[in-house]
């Protein structure tokens, strides 16, 4: 039995790129740290416990960097057969909703200095122009 409880160990770590694995190494690392600072065991923690982390980490990281902790977390869960936290509805909803306010906040500066295209009309096409 312990020969095939290698294979399947062997199996799951082969289930992702090397690099992949020091990228979620270095992401559950800074939560089992943030974890450990709270005094909570980062394998006992709920969903709303992930999304208020991932909140905090965003005052520090960009957005794809915190798809990489979210995914980093529903891995170390998922090797060690439990159920991810991450695996949760509130959670992917506030990453859209995150994702929805920094593309917003992008689209403003792109177009906040930008001159206003007119059309025949005279008329501005471009709605999302700022008058100046």
């Amino acid at each position: 039995m312990a020969e095939l409880d290698d294979l399947v160990e062997k199996y799951v770590q082969k289930s992702v790129s090397e690099s992949t694995k020091r990228s979620y190494s270095r992401s559950f690392g800074q939560f089992t740290d943030y974890c450990a600072d709270l005094g909570t065991n980062p394998y006992e923690v709920t969903a709303d416990f992930v999304a208020k982390y991932l909140v905090q980490r965003y005052q520090s990281c960009g957005l794809s960097r915190l798809y990489v902790h979210l995914s980093a977390i529903s891995h170390y869960y998922r090797a060690k057969g439990l159920e991810s936290p991450c695996d949760n509805s509130r959670i992917r909803m506030m990453m859209k909703g995150k994702k929805c306010v920094k593309n917003n906040a992008a689209l403003y500066m792109q177009t906040k200095n930008k001159k206003c295209s007119r059309n025949q009309k005279g008329r501005e096409s471009n709605s999302l122009c700022q008058k100046g």
